[in-house]
């Protein structure tokens, strides 16, 4: 996960080593730490050239990766320190997931078949069709296309939005 642009005053570097494998980029970061006192953040299991440079490392067990994100995503939710204005521009967070989608309450997906007598179906992952906003469509994946049109809430409070769904999968592991 990198956040860095060219004025960025945040780096945040998750699971990749941009000293030893980006070099010419990397001088940007350090020329944003110098002129601009910006903060550099590492996390990876292991201590690198670039975690040498930054002014916090977290360094997290192999394999912790998805267990820290979560961490992140609940500290953001639970304290309102999500950039709602990014993420209905820019994410499929506004996004309403087909009626009849379940979260793993019990490790399993909605669509899992127990008795093992059908493949699993996957039709409720996909988004509800509407008249939100055109979306492109692959037939060159296997997953279910995305439909014409998506139907969205900008406001981010319908119980099926994505962000909404996101919510309730993270807050539920951290309860």
């Amino acid at each position: 996960m990198v956040i860095s642009t060219s004025e960025h005053r945040h780096d945040v570097d998750h699971g990749w080593n941009p000293a030893e494998n980006h070099p010419c980029g990397f001088k940007w970061a350090i020329e944003a730490k110098r002129t601009r006192n910006a903060k550099m953040i590492v996390v990876d299991p292991r201590f690198t050239r670039t975690a040498a440079t930054s002014d916090l490392f977290l360094q997290i067990r192999a394999g912790a990766d998805i267990a820290f994100l979560g961490g992140v995503i609940h500290y953001a939710i639970e304290n309102n320190r999500i950039a709602k204005e990014y993420l209905t521009n820019f994410t499929n967070a506004a996004f309403i997931v087909k009626d009849g989608f379940k979260l793993p309450e019990d490790g399993l997906y909605s669509g899992f078949d127990r008795a093992g007598t059908r493949p699993m179906t996957k039709s409720t992952w996909n988004y509800e069709g509407g008249d939100g906003i055109r979306a492109a469509t692959s037939a060159a994946t296997s997953s279910p296309a995305l439909p014409p049109k998506v139907a969205y809430d900008l406001t981010l409070q319908h119980p099926r939005c994505v962000l909404s769904v996101v919510e309730e999968a993270v807050c539920a592991l951290h309860a």
